[in-house]
């Protein structure tokens, strides 16, 4: 039988343990044991394309020099699913629309306004974020002053928001108005986001697991959805935390509705939105 018809790798328990403790070591993500297949999966279909038949000479790879840590960064872009679309949370972004507007009306812009996309994927969110900063700017006739850093532990999601061109079908979902502002047609099937706008996003690599040591600060918008879901309880906490710390005050995090239901810290309130979970940085 071919190599590529073979049946699916089948771990022991012993061997979705040490994936499982890598894993997590390296990124924080926790996988469940309801998740053993699809790691089966990408680990067949990985070592498929690169010859390997025997799943431990694998793994050691994995530990080997320079090509070990690149080897690890295209597994990892596997493993995590990267489900993401434009304007995915039109609740918090409407939330976005209205605070910028009356912080314009009311003249307490403190300098440029600065958002953060965790967990940024392949760009659609980020640039969902600098799509209605822009427009409120547009609205208000005023000098546009915002910026949206973009952060994913996946390599290859990275280069894709860099390069900002996504499907027609993908962009035919945004108001008329947003797609001639602010996209460019690339072909008959692809449009790619304007220049002027790419340029107010800055995608970097980043670990959510190494957050202390992230030098982002001064946020007055932290969006970090359906990202805390991969991790467990009490780093979830800890995540929210160090996201706390990187607000101005009066600065805003948001995470996606009961991703965190127990989780209290001193130096935010929650706002009372039932439709998304948004918490305010209060003076310390």
């Amino acid at each position: 039988m071919a190599w590529s018809l073979q049946p699916t790798l089948e771990l022991t328990e012993k061997q979705f343990s040490q994936w499982r403790k890598l894993l997590e070591l390296k990124t924080g993500v926790h996988l469940t044991d309801q998740q053993k297949g699809l790691l089966q999966t990408t680990l067949s279909i990985r070592m498929r394309e690169l010859g390997f038949r025997d799943c431990d000479e694998y793994f050691s790879q994995l530990d080997e020099g320079i090509e070990g840590i690149v080897e690890w960064y295209k597994l990892v872009d596997r493993i995590m699913v990267q489900e993401t679309r434009f304007f995915r949370d039109p609740e918090a972004l409407a939330y976005v629309n209205e605070l910028l507007l009356e912080r314009i009306d009311n003249q307490c812009l403190d300098g440029s306004f600065e958002l953060w996309s965790v967990g940024c994927s392949t760009g659609e969110e980020p640039y969902s974020l600098a799509m209605v900063v822009d427009s409120c700017f547009e609205s208000a006739d005023i000098e546009p002053r915002y910026g949206v850093t973009a952060t994913d532990i996946s390599l290859e999601a990275l280069a894709k928001g860099r390069r900002a061109i996504y499907k027609k079908r993908h962009t035919a979902q945004l108001s008329e108005h947003f797609r001639k502002r602010y996209f460019v047609s690339v072909d008959e099937d692809h449009d790619q986001v304007c220049a002027w706008l790419r340029e107010r996003v800055c995608f970097a690599h980043g670990n959510i697991r190494d957050i202390e040591r992230s030098p982002i600060s001064g946020m007055d918008i932290i969006f970090c959805h359906n990202m805390l879901i991969y991790f467990r309880k009490w780093m979830r906490k800890e995540i929210l935390d160090e996201l706390v710390k990187r607000l101005k005050p009066q600065g805003v995090l948001i995470i996606a509705v009961g991703e965190v239901v127990d989780w209290d810290n001193r130096y935010v309130r929650r706002l009372p939105n039932d439709k998304m979970q948004a918490y305010v940085r209060i003076s310390d």
